[in-house]
């Protein structure tokens, strides 16, 4: 089309060219006249001979046109000619612009879906630079659910805390992320399990320091209110407490023995917890100035005390069904040994007492009922028994008639053991 456009454009310069002549010409003529017109005031005479002159000057005019239109016909033949021509090719020109109009929608629509497509690309392309070049913080992120596995089971629970609080602050800054989502739960996982590290490690054996340290982080996961707290520590620490204390297994001499280790056990147990629940809860209470309704202290010992109470009583029935036994059995021996060790066991319990009085739990008063109980009730199988067994050895003697020993009650015993003659 531009080299079509450039054959007419030269065509037509052609074409003006020739007629150049005869526009200055004609322009030339013009003047003339109107200056004729303006500079001179015409006579008669010369009005009249305006006509021929306007006349001749015409046909002079027409003359010199044709003549310039016989000189140069071929230009005006090949202006034609290329008039034509630039017609047909605007004709040909506005179809083909018609033709392309109605190919660009479909255009636009491509273009636009490779803009989207494009800006797709080039956001990505952006993320991965991104993410390329935090790469060493992204694998750090993703791999706080094996850390913080590894710091559980390491007992490493302040730095396991912190970890869990900044994935727990991260998912709260970043909700819609779905990795971060994913590190949230997973991290929530390794806190369930920590927290059964934690009552395991508190249901152990366990110093001051250490279990204040579990307290805390207990405090820190934030699943317990504070009362719900101590009364969970105390019942972990009631298991430990169990753990230590001997079976209800044994009787005779093994029954006090193992009433004294479980006293001896007991005592120390007790008073442990109770120095460690002071000193953790009673301090942290007056620095916080919480105030506590119902202090689960006091209704564990008292459960305490009553379990070793009703052990206790268990023990002295089973030595008092023992010292039944072997007096039934004529073990003589048995029957009379117990009686210094239920004195021994007496004082160790009293002393058990006396040592948790100091803090805040005697309980000597609820001892006495029991081996009084003990006492009374082993002397009545006792006697019991004795008088049976005094029957029965009655019931089993031969008695013989009076007569056979009537000489023998005139004379006197000689060995003075004999019976006397009326109780035969």
């Amino acid at each position: 089309i531009n080299a079509e456009y450039m054959g007419i454009n030269r065509t037509t310069t052609n074409a003006m060219s020739s007629f150049a002549g005869v526009e200055k010409h004609t322009t030339v003529l013009f003047e003339h006249l109107q200056t004729d017109h303006q500079s001179c005031e015409w006579t008669l005479e010369q009005l009249t001979k305006e006509p021929t002159m306007l006349a001749t000057e015409l046909e002079q005019t027409k003359f010199e046109m044709e003549s310039l239109v016989t000189r140069h016909y071929r230009s005006f033949i090949r202006s034609a000619h290329n008039i034509s021509e630039v017609h047909s090719a605007v004709d040909e020109m506005g179809a083909r612009v018609d033709s392309i109009l109605t190919h660009v929608p479909e255009l636009v629509s491509s273009c636009n879906s490779f803009c989207a497509s494009a800006h797709g690309i080039v956001s990505a392309r952006k993320a991965t630079a991104v993410a390329l070049h935090h790469h060493s913080q992204l694998l750090e992120l993703l791999e706080i659910p094996q850390l913080m596995d590894t710091l559980v089971r390491n007992h490493l629970f302040e730095e396991a805390l912190d970890l869990a609080n900044f994935v727990d602050t991260l998912a709260r800054r970043h909700p819609t992320l779905a990795v971060v989502q994913d590190l949230a739960s997973d991290t929530a996982a390794y806190t369930s399990l920590m927290l059964s590290h934690l009552h395991r490690l508190i249901c152990e054996p366990s110093a001051l320091s250490q279990s204040l340290r579990l307290v805390c982080s207990l405090r820190r996961l934030a699943v317990f209110s504070e009362l719900q707290l101590r009364t969970y520590f105390l019942r972990c620490r009631l298991v430990w407490l169990r753990s230590t204390l001997p079976s209800h297994t044994g009787e005779g001499a093994d029954v006090f023995s193992q009433v004294s280790v479980y006293a001896t056990k007991l005592r120390e147990g007790v008073f442990d917890v109770v120095t460690q629940y002071r000193a953790i809860f009673s301090m942290e209470n007056r620095s916080q100035h919480e105030f506590v309704p119902a202090d689960p202290l006091h209704s564990w010992i008292q459960n305490c005390i009553n379990e070793f109470l009703q052990t206790l009583e268990w023990q002295l029935r089973e030595y008092a069904a023992s010292t039944t036994r072997a007096i039934a059995n004529n073990h003589t021996a048995h029957a009379t040994t117990p009686s210094g060790a239920l004195g021994s066991v007496q004082d160790h319990c009293m002393h058990c007492a006396v040592s948790l009085g100091r803090v805040g739990c005697d309980f000597r008063a609820l001892l006495v009922p029991l081996f009084e109980n003990c006492v009374v009730e082993t002397f009545s199988q006792s006697l019991g028994a004795a008088s049976s067994a005094f029957a029965k050895s009655l019931s089993q003697t031969r008695w013989v008639k009076a007569s056979r020993f009537a000489n023998l009650i005139a004379q006197p015993a000689v060995d003075g053991f004999s019976p006397p003659s009326k109780i035969l």
